[in-house]
């Protein structure tokens, strides 16, 4: 009877460590955090509902875009989009690119995914960025600062093959 209750606990045990080891919660391979992968989420959805190509994730870019939303919210780079330049030369160093573009954004609320979301298709340069069919890859990383603020960053690439 003993032996009968441990094969089925045995599975069962197994089971639960697995689910577990697949939740939300864990890591992005690339490092990316679950506010990351949600806001580009949102977008790719916002842009399927306009019958234009999906984001690709591109680690190269979200790379840049992690340093410069890290930068921002430390205040060692004010908000904006001081660097670009520099940003997009380092991505040039591993990706062809043709058109790229720049969109950031804070807040401090309780769903910042949404809200940097919100701000970019409720404003015109942005949504145009958003809506341009041109691009192929994305990176977007979102930092939470001290001051309980998120800063984003989405870099937009098309990427030349």
């Amino acid at each position: 009877m003993n032996r009968y209750k441990l094969l089925v606990f045995i599975p069962f045990v197994f089971l639960l460590m697995l689910t577990g080891c697949l939740s939300d919660s864990d890591p992005d391979p690339d490092g990316r955090s679950a506010l990351d992968v949600e806001t580009l989420n949102l977008i790719n959805q916002y842009r399927k509902a306009k019958s234009l190509p999906l984001l690709k994730h591109s680690l190269v870019v979200y790379e840049q875009a992690r340093i410069h939303s890290q930068n921002m919210a430390d205040h060692n780079s004010p908000f904006g989009h001081s660097g670009y330049n520099f940003r997009l030369e380092q991505i040039k160093k591993f990706i062809s690119v043709g058109i790229a573009s720049e969109l950031v954004a804070f807040n401090a609320v309780d769903n910042p995914a949404f809200q940097a979301y919100d701000t970019w298709v409720n404003d015109s340069t942005s949504k145009s960025h958003l809506d341009n069919s041109r691009y192929s890859h994305a990176g977007l990383a979102a930092v939470n600062s001290f001051d309980g603020r998120f800063y984003f960053t989405l870099i937009l690439i098309q990427e030349k093959q």
